[in-house]
């Protein structure tokens, strides 16, 4: 009787004794956690030693669809194995992953988003294969299929992958990696698990890694540490061939910017996200800074802020008619802000944006007043009552489209003033005021 015969799942109180733990868990959870939802915990299962890697998916299939959630729900599982990828007298290694999962059910489909982490026991020349598969089993995978068996045969497709990226990583002979990748699936069951997806089966697979660079081509300088995570889309073509959609994403955190890289089909996008305090109706502000680029190129550029006030009738009406330099001063900070960034980054761009809006002039006369809007200001000398108002300042300068310049007032709170034939009654987000230059006339390139 092999061992895939002999092994039953039991709870993790009866693991397996191997003296190997293991690595650190994936820093991604919030996927897992979001698909788990309210869903119960199941306790955690140990499969033990399988014969192979079709051994690990029959019986981990098999319990998924033991425990499989009804329609609309959710559930929590830990599973955790060990898979032989070659084992002789002088040479082993054997893959032990541990896979913290949430699987719902929507639409009659199976969803299991799993945290990946994983120990290797390796011997003699492996060890470097030991390390870059370790390294690479880390971050979430994501399947979608009809049932346990499916969901299980998808996840070994993954693993096929990743064990292929490990041993190229390791510079393993093809004579290994053929055994090692066969051990985990055949090249039959791998067409077999291709013809049984269908057009909303898939896996999306999403390593973690950690590199250290310069951060010059994002725009800034300097060394630092970055995340990199790199996700592989499985899905069939439609002609039972199997696609694959690989997206490669940086996240860099240098002082007050947090830049993000993506490589998607050959063109290279980056953003770059920023926070600076500056000042709107004499209050402080935590202004919110996105730059996106295209093939190293900027192509936009926004910066916005809000705030949040109690005002007077009379204090809206200054606001909103008044010639009391609030609405300038705001565009002025907007304006300050956007050239320290430029400063900050060293990028024309962003200061000639500042510069533009500096020179720009704004008067309140140029708005569009709502009816709402024009009732608040009449009713003004009225009444003394107050109301929380909401104010919205965006500057953006996108290529080809030029620089827009965008202030919005609208309420913030529900309240009524005053009586029956005297009244005037305030709903949440109900628009004031907005005013906005550079829709036309002002199609700017920076160079």
């Amino acid at each position: 009787m092999s061992q895939q015969q002999q092994q039953r799942p039991s709870s993790s109180s009866q693991q397996s004794s191997s003296s190997s733990t293991a690595s650190g868990g994936p820093s991604n959870s919030a996927a897992i956690a979001q698909l788990q939802g309210q869903g119960p915990s199941i306790p955690a299962q140990d499969l033990g030693e399988m014969d192979s890697g079709p051994g690990f998916s029959k019986f981990a299939g098999g319990l998924l669809n033991s425990i499989a959630p009804d329609e609309g729900s959710s559930v929590q599982l830990k599973i955790t194995g060990k898979i032989p990828l070659y084992a002789s007298p002088a040479l082993s290694v054997f893959f032990k992953p541990t896979l913290n999962m949430g699987v719902s059910k929507r639409a009659g489909k199976l969803s299991a988003t799993m945290g990946l982490q994983a120990a290797v026991e390796a011997s003699g020349e492996f060890l470097a294969l030991k390390a870059a598969l370790e390294g690479s089993f880390k971050g979430t995978l994501t399947i979608t299929g009809d049932h346990g068996e499916e969901i299980f045969d998808q996840f070994l497709l993954s693993l096929r992958y990743i064990v292929e990226g490990a041993c190229d990583q390791a510079n393993v002979p093809d004579t290994f990696k053929s055994k090692f990748l066969n051990a985990v699936m055949s090249d039959e069951d791998v067409e077999d698990t291709i013809e049984e997806m269908d057009s909303k089966d898939q896996v999306k697979l999403d390593l973690e890694a950690y590199i250290k660079g310069s951060a010059s081509a994002l725009g800034m300088s300097g060394s630092l540490t970055a995340k990199a995570i790199n996700s592989t889309t499985l899905k069939n073509d439609g002609s039972d061939n199997l696609t694959t959609t690989n997206t490669t994403q940086q996240e860099i955190q240098m002082g007050p910017f947090k830049a993000i890289r993506k490589q998607i089909n050959g063109q290279t996008l980056i953003s770059i996200r920023a926070t600076h305090d500056f000042s709107l109706l004499k209050t402080p502000v935590k202004g919110a800074a996105q730059i996106e680029f295209k093939n190293n190129m900027i192509d936009k550029v926004q910066l916005s802020g809000s705030i949040s006030k109690e005002l007077t009738f009379d204090d809206v009406y200054e606001l909103m008619m008044g010639e009391n330099g609030w609405l300038s001063s705001a565009k002025d900070a907007l304006g300050t802000a956007m050239r320290f960034l430029g400063t900050e980054l060293n990028n024309p761009v962003l200061t000639g944006v500042g510069n533009k809006l500096g020179g720009t002039a704004i008067s309140p006369q140029d708005a569009n007043i709502s009816e709402l809007g024009k009732e608040v200001t009449k009713q003004g000398p009225e009444f003394d009552g107050k109301a929380k108002i909401k104010f919205d300042a965006i500057v953006s300068w996108q290529r080809g489209k030029g620089f827009k310049l965008k202030f919005v007032v609208a309420t913030n709170n529900s309240v009524s003033f005053g009586m029956a034939g005297n009244s005037i009654s305030l709903t949440e987000n109900d628009r004031l005021m907005d005013l906005t230059i550079g829709n036309t006339g002002l199609q700017v390139d920076f160079s």
